[in-house]
């Protein structure tokens, strides 16, 4: 369980680094900031492949959900303080963060399938 939680912390600062540096990088290049949320995924399936891995593909699919709910959460309102470049105004509700929490969980079955597999 050890390998697991650094893991999660280090998918945490990664989403805290990409909203952080996307969101900036967003209104200095001019691009939407919905195009980094292929980033997102790929930090989804990368932590659920290796909590899967190193201890149970279960408990990589609930780490994702919550990374999902971490990032529709705290990481939008690091993209709104930092005045990202987005297209429509977002709000965090809970119709939000359980969209969140579902798409991340999607990409950590995928994650976990793939670790499976391999």
């Amino acid at each position: 369980m050890k390998d697991a939680f650094s893991i999660i912390i280090l998918a945490i600062i990664a989403i805290v680094l990409l909203d952080s540096f996307g969101s900036i990088a967003s209104r200095y290049f001019e691009f939407k900031y919905s195009n980094l949320a292929i980033l997102s995924f790929a930090i989804y399936v990368s932590t659920s492949f290796f909590i899967t891995k190193k201890v149970d593909w279960k408990i990589a699919i609930a780490t994702t959900a919550i990374l999902g709910i971490f990032d529709a959460t705290i990481g939008w309102k690091i993209s709104t303080m930092l005045k990202a470049n987005m297209e429509t105004k977002y709000e965090i509700t809970f119709l939000n963060i359980f969209f969140m929490a579902c798409i991340s969980t999607i990409f950590g079955f995928i994650g976990s399938l793939i670790a499976m597999k391999f």
